[in-house]
């Protein structure tokens, strides 16, 4: 089966719009020569470039060269965990902040306060 449509929902899932989409205007027959003649939508600006390369591959005009579903799915997959790990690093840079702030917290020489009753 083929991914080119896999390639425009996921351009439709980074612009939030329908493809070759102008108001007032019905899709016709032209629209699809055009298509098959190598018209795309525009990359939308700050679109992850890895992201971006997945869905124009899907759109490539010679579908022998476009990729498999499984090759789109491993791509995703380590988009995924690219993101997991930049996040997780996140996390553990914010709890060793913490950690470090409560430590100096912890080692000042903070006013004690006596319970006397």
């Amino acid at each position: 089966s083929d991914v080119y449509s896999v390639g425009v929902l996921m351009w439709e899932i980074s612009s939030g719009r329908l493809p070759f989409y102008i108001k007032d205007e019905e899709y016709d027959i032209s629209l699809a020569i055009e298509i098959l003649g190598g018209l795309r939508e525009r990359i939308i600006p700050g679109t992850p470039e890895d992201y971006v390369k997945i869905y124009t591959g899907c759109w490539d005009n010679e579908p022998d060269n476009r990729p498999s579903m499984n090759q789109v799915v491993d791509k995703l997959n380590a988009i995924v965990s690219k993101m997991n790990i930049t996040e997780n690093n996140q996390m553990h840079n914010y709890e060793s902040n913490n950690f470090e702030a409560v430590s100096n917290l912890y080692d000042s020489n903070l006013p004690c306060e006596r319970n006397t009753s």
